[in-house]
């Protein structure tokens, strides 16, 4: 399949996982989605505040930050650990989103607009 690689030639790690994000949600792999534009915008707060991208430390502080100051990225974080554990979320918003495939796409789409303008 051609350019299955191509994300990874333009921009840095924070793009690159945005890039994923976009693909993992045009494919409806919804874990996936979740996953790689939580981890985008954490590269993102990381790479803004000057920290090392690659660093847990940096990664860590950056992502407390973002979610103490951007109710989306909390609700993004929420919505990504749901998905990954598999446990049902305590949070009422969340669990009706993965009760509904079509409102849970257009969820991800909406903080993917939200959180990269």
């Amino acid at each position: 399949m051609p350019g299955n690689i191509e994300w990874i030639r333009h921009g840095d790690r924070a793009d690159w996982e945005l890039a994923l994000a976009d693909r993992y949600l045009a494919r409806k792999d919804y874990l996936r989605a979740a996953t790689y534009l939580f981890e985008g915008f954490v590269s993102r707060a990381v790479r803004q505040q000057g920290g090392d991208i690659t660093r847990f430390d940096d990664r860590e502080a950056a992502r407390k930050l973002a979610q103490q100051d951007l109710p989306d990225a909390k609700r993004l974080a929420r919505l990504r650990n749901a998905l990954a554990h598999g446990v049902r979320p305590s949070d009422p918003e969340i669990k009706r989103l993965l009760q509904d495939e079509q409102t849970l796409a257009q969820e991800l789409r909406r903080l993917r607009k939200a959180l990269f303008k």
